[in-house]
């Protein structure tokens, strides 16, 4: 994150990718590599809270959210879904914080679910009958949350 104060000519760097202009005292730098990343575009991992570059960077094949390359395993999904299925929280239907979402809400009860949570993301994983699955991801936020994918 920036600190938001102006930038003068001495410190300001333009950044080859993007354009911002940052304050050389905000530059942050890809975990991985070492590349010059801009603070404004780049989010940390939910995971493990470093920077990667858009090379070091990839989405979870279950929930879709994008996590820096050390965080999503060879089966293709990041630590929260790795750990959701089987170790995750219960959570009963009843008390999904999302009930009345029009995607999610529907579907909640046919389910029954486990929650795994990261620095960004609250996972919900719903295992139903005939070994159907349904993925629900909720962004932490100060209103509680916001459901960005159903799956």
């Amino acid at each position: 994150m920036t600190c938001g104060r102006p930038v003068c000519e001495e410190h300001g760097v333009r950044l080859s990718g993007c354009g911002h202009v940052v304050c050389n005292r905000d530059l942050v730098s890809c975990a991985t590599c070492d590349e010059v990343v801009c603070p404004a575009c780049t989010s940390e991992c939910a995971s493990c809270g470093l920077r990667s570059c858009a090379d070091h960077t990839t989405a979870c094949s279950q929930c879709g959210q994008e996590y820096c390359v050390s965080c999503v395993g060879t089966g293709g999904l990041c630590e929260t879904c790795r750990f959701v299925e089987k170790h995750g929280k219960v959570v009963a239907g009843q008390a999904l914080p999302w009930l009345d979402h029009p995607e999610a809400g529907p579907i909640a009860l046919h389910y029954q679910w486990r929650k795994a949570e990261n620095l960004r993301y609250d996972i919900y994983f719903g295992e139903g009958k005939m070994a159907s699955v349904a993925v629900v991801v909720v962004r932490h936020g100060v209103d509680g949350g916001r459901v960005v994918r159903v799956q």
